[in-house]
């Protein structure tokens, strides 16, 4: 809570209602808050100021004074640094609250859809009962359900937990085409390929994705930096690989890819999309039409 400094008033017997002597200096010019001096107290970093030092006016000063008592606190002060911290963590919280309430209204219409589905359920096994011709095809239209049920579940788990997700990665990166060898020195492998597309930064973890393959290809390697900035200098100098030449490297520029760390959705997502652009460029109906130009000549 703010603690305002009347002039000549200000008690200095209770610690709670007014700074200790180490702490008893302006915030802003470092000079004693004195008992005749016109002070207020911020509420978040605790330190005091003069009000001209803040640059409060009088008559904010004496409102300040009239609604904030020992019993009753109105009005909230917090001094020029903090009040910026203020405002962006009330926004990130008001955003944080927003996204929390979209999560919990698609849960719930996914729990409703499936209710639904179950009750469906429910009513074909009661029809292929009846009808034995159709149990057989009743059976695995309940079997697919089931597995829709399933799938939506995890889809809701991965929404739930796709912010967080995204918060893992924003500094991670993924290298594929790295030949994969035994007691290999992942580290050494990484370092190679930053120093040919002269990145500087080191990263602070990087290993091999999942259990080795039977067929012997070379698993992805995720790489994790201190900075996310590190992370798009990466990906901005990462097209310069393919035109590097392979003497004297342990990997081949060529066949060597680095792209962003995706979450699951969001790779599905990048999937998709690739799939309606090769749909677009494959449809005729989607083509260009391309129209003489006003005054020029057709060339029939």
């Amino acid at each position: 809570m703010s603690q305002i400094n009347k002039p000549a008033t200000r008690s200095r017997t209770n610690s709670l209602t007014h700074p200790t002597e180490n702490s008893d200096k302006c915030g802003s010019c470092n000079k004693s808050v004195l008992d005749n001096d016109k002070g207020v107290q911020c509420e978040i970093c605790q330190l005091w100021f003069h009000s001209k030092c803040q640059k409060i006016p009088d008559c904010l000063y004496n409102t300040l004074i009239e609604c904030n008592t020992p019993t009753d606190h109105i009005v909230h002060w917090y001094c020029d640094r903090c009040n910026g911290v203020a405002k962006t963590l009330v926004t990130n919280l008001s955003q944080l609250s927003i996204r929390q309430d979209k999560l919990e209204s698609e849960f719930q219409s996914a729990s409703k859809d499936i209710v639904t589905i179950k009750n469906d359920i429910e009513e074909n096994r009661a029809t292929t009962s009846l009808i034995n011709t159709s149990s057989i095809q009743s059976q695995n239209d309940i079997k697919g359900l089931t597995s829709d049920i399933v799938s939506m579940n995890d889809k809701i788990k991965y929404i739930i937990s796709e912010p967080d997700e995204i918060e893992k990665r924003k500094s991670s990166i993924i290298i594929k085409g790295i030949p994969e060898t035994p007691d290999e020195d992942i580290p050494r492998k990484v370092k190679q390929v930053l120093d040919v597309i002269k990145v500087e930064d080191n990263p602070k973890f990087s290993r091999r994705l999942g259990e080795p393959r039977e067929d012997k290809r070379s698993r992805p390697i995720r790489v994790i930096f201190e900075k996310e900035a590190s992370k798009f200098e990466v990906l901005t100098k990462a097209k310069t690989l393919r035109d590097t030449p392979s003497d004297d490297l342990t990997f081949n520029p060529a066949v060597t890819f680095i792209a962003p760390d995706l979450t699951k959705l969001q790779r599905e997502r990048e999937y998709n999309k690739r799939v309606d652009r090769r749909r677009n460029r494959d449809d005729p109906r989607r083509r260009p039409i391309i129209q003489d130009r006003p005054g020029t000549p057709n060339q029939d």
